[in-house]
């Protein structure tokens, strides 16, 4: 059982949606692979599978701690692939941080399954064992507080001018 450089990232930023944490997402990956290869050495494993594991290494851990961690996401380098003033990159991802420091675990999970993935609610509903309706219900409320943020960052900015 081996898995690509690409399919270890798209774990880890999963394992990172969940946690919020960088460690943490690290070992969350770590333990999630280790669980995986000890019970099916030889056998072929689906990401979709890995990703189930991981999650429910999470809950574990939070049901463990009796606490769910909310912590921001720090990125220390900006990605330069834009061709937008580098203020207005720095607004967006301090926008994004904002928002994510505001999403519980579950939030963060199906927007990282929705946005960077590409999943439809149902295909998410189908890997978390949610409703369809529960998800749309959550992608609804990711959706409105983003919305939320974007307002009181444009009154914050209007007021500064």
């Amino acid at each position: 059982m081996t898995f690509s450089r690409k399919q270890l990232n798209s774990l880890y930023r999963y394992a990172l949606s969940l946690s919020g944490n960088p460690d943490d997402a690290y070992d969350l990956l770590q333990s999630g692979l280790e669980k995986i290869i000890s019970v099916k050495r030889t056998q072929s494993v689906n990401l979709a599978y890995v990703r189930k594991s991981i999650r429910h290494l999470f809950i574990d851990q939070c049901r463990r701690q009796q606490i769910i961690v909310f912590e921001p996401l720090e990125e220390e380098k900006l990605a330069m692939l834009s061709t937008e003033p580098l203020e207005q990159i720095i607004i967006n991802e301090v926008t994004v941080n904002l928002l994510m420091e505001d999403l519980e675990p579950r939030e963060r999970e199906c927007l990282f399954l929705w946005a960077v993935l590409g999943y439809t609610a149902a295909e998410i509903a189908n890997e978390t064992g949610e409703s369809r309706g529960t998800i749309l219900s959550r992608l609804y409320r990711v959706k409105k507080k983003a919305q939320n943020l974007l307002e009181q960052n444009t009154l914050s900015e209007v007021h500064s001018e």
